[in-house]
């Protein structure tokens, strides 16, 4: 099931170029999340916060915002200077350099500058900027998604909503779980051709990522760790065969192709602070303040992370040699044997861990019935269940 929910305080101007997440068909997702039922060790119902995370500024932090679109620049923020002898008009921003362009006699100098300021915005340095956004801080985007899942939470039922840690985090998106070796060759642009060996079914398959990944891209495939290592250079030199087909990645029968390099084991670790500062420290710390009002705070909590062995959240397959390979949300597994591997899934019907959490008091329910800033009123309780996503998108 997904949820939408659009953000549309009128004080809030987003760009008039889209940014649309390679995670998301809908443009202008400021913020998602990944929701699901759970029960308290204490009976509790529970919306679980799997995940919540911004791409639009996590790329804006990479790459930079481009300046906002408005019908005309902030006042006295664009100034011009007209060379008569040459007609050449030079254009600024905020004393910065923007463009110098031949006069066009056919547009008033102010209207030309203006076409520079809006041209600059999609083209040149400012080209690889992601558009303008509202709620750029980190703390700003992360409640913003988090009181979605409070109204959702208001909705189905639930009286609890919790989230997980940042080691938890980054357990479950750890890279080594699904990837065996990442190999990587410089181009000469400075572009990078990437491929990765995963983890399907027991075997190690090749994929092709990109032939000429951008430096500043390479957050997008790999990660911020890995994409750090591949710039600087690291890993082993290593060659591969040629391949006979581009699109089949270094696999195909053919000559041996020198240059690149490989990272695998310890040079595929991810670390835990980022997740850690972000779900322990900014996320906690934002909704301990929030909800200290409406006579809540964050706790500790034990939520099952029961898992159902009949579905897709669990893969037990069996190695060429024989081991048995478990595979759950949060985490992997191996065993020697077929028993060994069935105890251990049984095992995970009745797991509980610790996570963070937070009481929906009778306050904060009758807030959210009443409906927050930024926010519709909820749907009527019980609508919402079951594992779904929830995107909160900014509306022009």
């Amino acid at each position: 099931m997904q949820a939408e929910l659009i953000a549309n305080d009128e004080s809030v101007k987003v760009v008039s170029h889209r940014y649309r997440s390679p995670h998301w068909e809908q443009e202008n997702i400021v913020a998602h999340l990944r929701l699901k039922d759970r029960v308290a060790k204490d009976g509790r119902r529970v919306l679980f916060v799997e995940e919540i995370q911004s791409d639009w500024h996590q790329a804006g932090r990479r790459r930079g915002y481009g300046l906002p679109v408005d019908d005309t620049p902030p006042p006295g923020a664009l100034t011009f200077t007209v060379n008569e002898s040459t007609q050449i008009i030079s254009v600024d921003l905020n004393g910065t350099l923007l463009g110098v362009r031949k006069r066009d006699p056919a547009m008033t100098p102010e209207a030309q500058a203006l076409e520079v300021y809006r041209w600059r915005q999609t083209h040149g340095t400012l080209a690889n900027r992601v558009p303008d956004a509202p709620f750029k801080g980190t703390e700003d985007w992360a409640m913003l998604g988090f009181k979605h899942a409070v109204v959702d939470a208001v909705a189905s039922g639930a009286t609890m909503v919790a989230w997980t840690t940042g080691v938890q985090q980054a357990e479950r998106f750890k890279l080594s779980r699904y990837v065996s070796e990442i190999l990587y060759r410089p181009n000469p642009d400075g572009t990078f051709r990437v491929s990765a060996q995963t983890k399907e079914g027991g075997l190690n398959v090749h994929k092709l990522l990109g032939e000429a990944i951008a430096a500043d891209a390479l957050p997008d495939y790999v990660g911020k760790d890995i994409a750090v290592r591949i710039r600087e250079g690291k890993g082993a030199p290593t060659e591969v065969a040629a391949p006979a087909d581009p699109a089949e990645g270094p696999l195909a029968l053919g000559g041996n192709e020198r240059g690149w390099l490989s990272l695998s084991g310890d040079g595929l670790r991810i670390g835990h602070e980022g997740m850690c500062g972000f779900y322990d420290g900014i996320l906690v710390s934002a909704v301990s303040r929030w909800a200290k009002q409406y006579g809540s705070r964050v706790e500790t909590v034990e939520v099952s992370t029961a898992i159902d062995t009949n579905a897709s959240e669990i893969r037990w397959s069996e190695d060429a040699d024989g081991e048995q390979h478990v595979e759950w949300e949060g985490g992997e597994a191996r065993f020697q044997t077929e028993g060994e591997a069935g105890s251990f899934v049984d095992s995970l019907k009745n797991a509980m861990t610790e996570v963070h959490g937070m009481a929906i008091t009778p306050a904060m329910r009758e807030a959210v019935l009443s409906g927050l800033p930024l926010f519709s009123k909820p749907v009527h309780p019980e609508a919402a269940s079951g594992p779904r996503d929830a995107q909160v998108q900014a509306r022009p």
